[in-house]
């Protein structure tokens, strides 16, 4: 079972832009978990330079 206070700090540093590389990292948390407990992110919008 996930810590969680380990999931609210994942959260976290997603929306930072971190990585789920560097939040495993940081975390101690598996990938696997990661994406099971974390949305995905939205798609970012892109816009075109005219």
């Amino acid at each position: 079972m996930v810590n969680p206070n380990q999931l609210d700090y994942a959260r976290r540093l997603r929306d930072e832009g971190e990585t789920i590389a560097q939040i495993v990292t940081k975390t101690g948390i598996t990938r696997t978990t990661l994406y099971r407990h974390l949305p995905p992110r939205p798609p970012e919008s892109l816009t075109a330079c005219a």
